[in-house]
């Protein structure tokens, strides 16, 4: 995407069917869930890549709780 392309995204939101948004497009936008049970999936994940369980626990509770 160059800047003239950039510019038309911002000022002609409507010419572009996807209004320029790529974390709906490919699914990373952090899922929400207030259930105990999904965040300890989440916090198992994040054990797997490599966090302590410590900073599992927290990326777990913050990421996915909150309203981003």
């Amino acid at each position: 995407m160059n800047v003239s392309e950039q510019f038309e995204r911002h000022f002609n939101p409507k010419r572009f069917k996807d209004n320029g948004s790529r974390t709906t497009a490919y699914g990373r936008a952090p899922r929400k869930t207030k259930d105990q049970a999904e965040l300890m999936k989440i916090e198992q994940q994040y054990i797997r890549q490599g966090f302590d369980a410590r900073e599992a626990r927290f990326k777990a509770r913050t990421y996915h709780t909150m309203k981003l």
